[in-house]
């Protein structure tokens, strides 16, 4: 767990001062921060990251995906007291990219009747990030799964790489 944690920690302070990052690095942050949260969860999480090779150097604004992991840990599979699983996954889409986090947890309705802290902080600073490396073309989306089960977030961004188009 000290290693995950170590990694983690050296990773997002790195990522921290970046303009941008690669999405094989960003993925690789979220494997450190998930397997911290495995010690802590044990059996209750499982997890699965989905990156095709030739995507692991394409180019993102840092930090985008730890929080919406997060997320979904903590208002998702949490509150299950078997817990659940976690998919990321990242493809191409036209000239941009897709990246898909889905969750079974609680599902949406569910999560929104439960006290929470943050009041959505962090979904309003990824929007704005997104919207000043990429434009109004990228995107974030929060869908619920089938029969209320589970949450997924979509991020859309329009380019691999954010700096090639300045944002108006």
């Amino acid at each position: 767990m000290l290693d995950a944690f170590t990694d983690y920690l050296r990773a997002s302070l790195l990522q921290m001062r970046a303009q941008d990052v690669s999405l094989g690095e960003e993925f690789d942050l979220v494997q450190s921060y998930l397997t911290v949260m495995q010690c802590r969860m044990g059996e209750r999480l499982r997890w699965q990251l989905d990156i095709p090779p030739e995507l692991r150097a394409a180019r993102i604004p840092p930090l985008l995906l730890q929080p919406l992991i997060e997320n979904a840990i903590h208002h998702g599979l949490e509150p299950q007291i078997e817990g659940g699983q976690l998919v990321l996954r990242a493809r191409l889409d036209g000239q941009g990219l897709c990246i898909e986090i889905d969750d079974d947890g609680i599902g949406l309705a569910a999560a929104q009747q439960r006290p929470r802290r943050g009041n959505g902080v962090a979904l309003k600073n990824i929007r704005e990030r997104l919207r000043a490396a990429y434009g109004p073309e990228a995107g974030l989306q929060l869908q619920a799964g089938a029969s209320e089960q589970g949450t997924r977030v979509r991020l859309s961004l329009p380019r691999l790489h954010p700096s090639a188009t300045p944002a108006v």
